[in-house]
């Protein structure tokens, strides 16, 4: 079985990078959408990793709409392997 890869880069559609630092009680978030001259950072401190992904969702969410990108704005996530073992 041959891989495949479906590549779609139109460069007039939007796309929120996302990208996570991860560590044992906080994680950074990091987004940009290419407009702006810097990135937006935040950090999500919930007690456990589960509520921490559900606030970096919600923050996502947030952000498309704050900064009027539309609902099925592509979401790119990057993240690096920190002390959580992704």
């Amino acid at each position: 079985m041959q891989p495949t890869l479906k590549q779609d880069c139109t460069l007039d559609a939007a796309v929120l990078a996302v990208s996570l630092e991860l560590a044992k009680g906080s994680w950074k978030v990091a987004l940009h959408d290419g407009r702006r001259a810097k990135p937006a950072v935040h950090s999500v401190a919930h007690e456990q990793a589960a509520g921490r992904l559900v606030e970096v969702v919600q923050l996502v969410e947030a952000t498309k709409y704050k900064w009027r990108l539309g609902a099925a704005t592509r979401v790119v996530v990057i993240y690096e392997a920190g002390q959580d073992g992704f």
